[in-house]
């Protein structure tokens, strides 16, 4: 699967990987995901598997803890 590279966020050492997604309608949490080839603009992701109905946060998700509780907005 293909994300925006916004969306993928790493490390002060570029090591570690991970995307925010939710888990319910408030809750935030950090998956780890492991990269493959990027463009200037996304980034492959090879695992874990992600499908089109996971929910990504696309915006503020650097600065959110595991668990974090959000407001969605639309």
């Amino acid at each position: 699967m293909l994300l925006p590279k916004s969306v993928v966020h790493s490390d002060e050492t570029l090591k570690e990987y991970w995307i925010m997604r939710l888990s319910d309608d408030s809750t935030a949490v950090m998956v780890p995901v492991k990269t493959g080839f990027s463009t200037a603009d996304s980034i492959e992701i090879l695992s874990p598997a992600l499908s089109p109905q996971d929910r990504i946060i696309l915006t503020g998700g650097y600065g959110l803890a595991d668990g974090a509780r959000i407001t969605v907005s639309r």
